[in-house]
Parts: C-alpha cells; sequence; structure tokens
C-alpha cells in the first residue's frame, strides 16, 4: 500500500484532525450480510468481536481476510440510486477478479440519518487490493476483516 491507512478499531484511534462525528457514523454503522448461511444476517462493527458464525464461515471458505467495501456516495456524498447501483455494479466486477467470494452486503445506519449502503463482502483478498478499490471508488473507508481478529476500520488517505 503506497499511500498510508489509518487503522480505526474505536474513536479514539482516530487522529484528531479527522472528522469526529464522520468517524463515529462509520464506526457505529452496522455491517451485514445475510448471504453467508441459509439466510441467517450476520451483523457487525469495527472493534467488536467477530460473529461466531463469520469466524466458522472463513474457516469453512479456507480464507483468513475479508473486506467490506462499498461503491456508493463516493467521499460521503449522496448519489442517485442509479449512480450508486452502477458504479456498485462496477465494483463487484472488480472484486470478481481479486476476491475468492464476494457476497452482497449492506451497509445500515442504526439512527437513520443516512440511507443504506449496498455494499460486498470480499473473502480471501489481499489488504492491498481492498484499499486499491476503496481509493478507486473514492471511499473514505472500508472494513477489514482478519480470521480471530476484530473487524477494523480502515480510514483511506
Amino acid at each position: 500500500m503506497s499511500k498510508p491507512i489509518i487503522v480505526i478499531r474505536k474513536l479514539e484511534d482516530s487522529p484528531e484532525w479527522l472528522d469526529r462525528r464522520l468517524v463515529t457514523a462509520y464506526i457505529h454503522t452496522i455491517y451485514s450480510t445475510s448471504h453467508v448461511r441459509g439466510g441467517m444476517t450476520l451483523r457487525l462493527h469495527p472493534g467488536q468481536s467477530l460473529p461466531q458464525q463469520l469466524e466458522d464461515f472463513l474457516e469453512e471458505q479456507n480464507c483468513n481476510t475479508c473486506a467490506i467495501i462499498t461503491a456508493w456516495n463516493p467521499g460521503s456524498v449522496t448519489q442517485t440510486v442509479s449512480q450508486n447501483t452502477r458504479n456498485n455494479r462496477k465494483l463487484e466486477a472488480d472484486l470478481l477478479e481479486v476476491s475468492a467470494l464476494v457476497l452482497p452486503g449492506t451497509n445500515i445506519d442504526p439512527d437513520n440519518r443516512w440511507p443504506s449502503e449496498e455494499s460486498y463482502f470480499a473473502f480471501g483478498i489481499f489488504a492491498e487490493n481492498a484499499v486499491q478499490l476503496g481509493r478507486k471508488y473514492g471511499q473514505n473507508a472500508i472494513v477489514w476483516l482478519e480470521k480471530s481478529k476484530q473487524p477494523e476500520l480502515w480510514w483511506l488517505l
């Protein structure tokens, strides 16, 4: 990764110059997918333990990593649904080239101040590819998961 990232598990991990309200919103977002096991919805947050079902799924897939990435609303600037959908389809195609398995997800604001965003859980992806694609699609951050570790918010600079 040529440019640095900031690894955030809790608000205190973020530098003072980052917009604290925006970082808080990302940390409190619910990152979910119902496509891992028989329609069971898995929900996670940066800085909290991975759900056991997701740990088990990573093991079953023989994957140690997963990134949650979206192409919706680059730079936290609202786009139309058609723009977001078009960008996300391009992201999915890019992810399929560098990930072992790509499953749809949803990023949900629990306070309903920001509309839900479609995202992808990209299993078996290398960190460099995840960061590169997050930047390509203008994202402030991605969520990075490693087996047996807490999810991290990776702020892209």
